[in-house]
């Protein structure tokens, strides 16, 4: 688990004096030596800067994001994950913004040479922003394939 704040305090502009709080917490779990299952929570209550913003202010918001995680180690060469994550933003001023977040994440690794492998992910992600019949709620699918080279035990490519 973890905790911090950022606090910025001006001695002129006390308007823009943020304090933003950051919490997690990482539990991995091990059943035998081929099962893990990791769940993940981040929170943060936080701030856009002003030049940062859309709006021209200070955007305070709220967001949640919670993971689970499962892994399945087929071989010794190949192994399965499948992710979840809801994340949730909450805006205060521009609730425009306000939205909950599905992402749904496979990932497929299998190591084919002593020290090549290759890997397929792909991402599902729906953004709902919590209106009937919003134009603004979309699905964005994404995927990535790739290749590792371990070339010795102190590098990789």
């Amino acid at each position: 688990m973890d905790y911090n704040a950022v606090l910025k305090r001006y001695a002129k502009y006390d308007a823009e004096n943020t304090t933003d709080h950051n919490a997690s917490g990482l539990l991995d779990l091990k059943f035998g030596s081929r099962v893990s299952l990791a769940l993940n929570d981040n929170y943060s209550k936080g701030h856009e800067p002003r030049g940062q913003a859309a709006t021209g202010v200070i955007e305070r918001y709220d967001t949640n994001a919670a993971t689970a995680s499962i892994t399945y180690q087929l071989v010794d060469v190949s192994k399965v994950r499948f992710d979840y994550t809801k994340t949730t933003w909450d805006f205060k001023t521009s609730t425009y913004r306000n939205r909950n977040e599905d992402l749904v994440s496979a990932y497929v690794y299998l190591r084919f040479l002593p020290k090549t492998s290759a890997f397929v992910e792909v991402d599902r992600n729906y953004l709902d922003y919590n209106k009937a019949n919003s134009a603004q709620n979309s699905t964005e699918t994404s995927g990535l394939a790739g290749l590792i080279w371990e070339q010795s035990a102190t590098s990789t490519g």
